[in-house]
């Protein structure tokens, strides 16, 4: 059987078993409070649609085709995956993005999870000192990370907290597999918000390593800069690049802040945006601006794939491992993957997914 029809097979005994299910308790509080959109009605309207139940053809035929896209996108992602713990991951996740949270829960959804976000706020907290930005209404608290195993104060919510440090959200880990940042690392960290990344990837790189953090919002900027001077020693290996990465330099990018739910746009969006200059990571390595990259981290609402491209000489040169975020737009499930085979570069190419809702897809290379 090929990779596809298993694909397909696996995926459509998914969406069957699990339109019988009807959960109440599969909302990231966190990231959504009470607010998130009920998915499993709109599919389920689709579904009606589909059976004939509406007649509106239009809206049949536009389902179908995002549908097929859909699919589409995780089949080829499924074809290059090396193990079994990605590809069954990747058709949990297609299912979710086509039934919603009332039918399919994800793995990250668990008591374990609840247990210790409850440890970390109520334990590890200090309620006496926060932040407040402006995404969301967070208040960000301040956190001491020693009971954790890390020498590192930071500004962060809870779940942040867990991703970065505790689950290791930009290391994948299964059986013999570990792709993540060692000893002496020079890493790039594009899209470092509040700065929860770099200190991880300082930290793991040790005092031979360097981590070059790409950010340019000054919402985000405010509190990375704090989370830094936090952290003095491992602030000395972490270098701040205050512009946004693609696959040319000097292009105009524009955005309006809102911290991590910050919108960025090629053109310009009114008198309210700001808007800075592109650079890549190619123009850095051949101006002596980083001198070698090692493990390359990506998060950067949806330019990754652009980003890479600016990067094409790099890959080829030092072949980085690789934690690129596929969920901003449902083409990167092929195209980001797309790209990185046609290098030919010989990459083993795995998949995790770190939160209870669609967001937060990594895909993960190494040749090793």
């Amino acid at each position: 059987m090929s990779a596809n029809n298993t694909f397909k097979s696996k995926l459509r005994k998914t969406l069957i078993v699990s339109l019988f299910n009807n959960y109440t308790d599969n909302v990231d509080t966190y990231r959504f409070k009470k607010n998130i959109t009920d998915t499993s009605k709109t599919k389920s309207s689709f579904r009606k649609i589909l059976s004939g139940i509406k007649t509106n053809l239009q809206s049949r035929k536009d389902f179908n085709k995002q549908k097929r896209e859909l699919v589409s996108y995780f089949e080829y992602l499924y074809g290059l995956l090396e193990d079994d713990y990605s590809k069954e991951l990747l058709v949990k996740v297609c299912a979710f993005r086509i039934l919603g949270h009332k039918k399919v829960k994800l793995p990250m959804n668990s008591p374990a999870f609840w247990n210790t976000i409850s440890t970390i706020e109520n334990e590890i907290a200090n309620k006496n000192d926060s932040i407040q930005i402006k995404f969301m209404n967070w208040e960000i608290f301040k956190y001491s990370l020693n009971t954790l195993g890390y020498p590192i104060n930071i500004y962060l919510n809870a779940c942040g907290v867990y991703y970065t440090f505790v689950y290791k959200c930009y290391v994948y880990t299964n059986g013999k597999t570990t792709v993540g940042i060692k000893e002496g690392d020079y890493v790039i960290d594009a899209g470092a918000c509040h700065g929860d990344t770099a200190l991880f990837f300082a930290h793991q790189a040790g005092k031979k390593g360097k981590i070059y953090s790409f950010e340019f919002v000054p919402e985000n900027m405010e509190v990375l800069s704090n989370n830094l001077n936090l952290n003095s020693e491992l602030k000395d290996h972490i270098s701040v690049i205050r512009n946004p990465l693609w696959s040319k330099k000097g292009v105009p990018v524009y955005y309006k802040s809102n911290g991590p739910g910050t919108v960025v746009n090629m053109n310009s969006m009114g008198a309210d945006s700001s808007s800075v200059l592109t650079t890549t990571i190619d123009e850095l390595v051949s101006n002596g601006s980083i001198e070698k990259v090692d493990f390359i981290k990506m998060d950067i609402e949806g330019a990754e794939t652009e980003a890479l491209k600016g990067a094409e000489n790099t890959l080829r040169k030092f072949k980085p491992r690789l934690a690129i975020s596929l969920y901003h737009r449902p083409i990167d499930f092929k195209v980001i993957p797309e790209y990185l085979k046609s290098l030919d570069i010989g990459y083993k190419f795995y998949y995790n997914h770190y939160t209870m809702h669609a967001e937060e897809s990594v895909l993960f290379c190494t040749i090793e």
